[in-house]
């Protein structure tokens, strides 16, 4: 898996994106993930997740798991097609949360 990275708009600081350096609860069960910059601190939303969110990653995770016990090739590309389409189920959800969160205000 290639290490993708991230140039921050402030300093222009390079930096490979592990895994989301913080999370903070937004309330009504909502947790914004962020990248930070390692130089300046600057902060950027990776994504948004809910409790339905938040149980949909988990069951995908979960299926991975199965996955890699799988013996035959039938169990194989099952289970990849399950997780494709869990996958693309969350992400829906995900990107109308993110519309949601960052809707202006009226």
């Amino acid at each position: 898996m290639d290490n993708q990275t991230c140039v921050c708009d402030q300093c222009g600081t390079t930096f490979i994106i592990k895994s989301c350096s913080r999370i903070r609860k937004i309330g009504e069960g909502i947790k914004q993930h962020l990248l930070v910059c390692p130089r300046c601190k600057a902060e950027y939303t990776s994504y948004f997740t809910n409790e339905v969110i938040r149980r949909k990653q988990s069951r995908i995770r979960k299926l991975f798991v199965v996955l890699r016990s799988a013996r035959s090739e039938k169990l194989l590309e099952m289970y990849k097609k399950k997780i494709k389409e869990a996958q693309m189920d969350c992400q829906k959800d995900m990107d109308q949360l993110r519309q949601e969160m960052e809707a202006p205000l009226a």
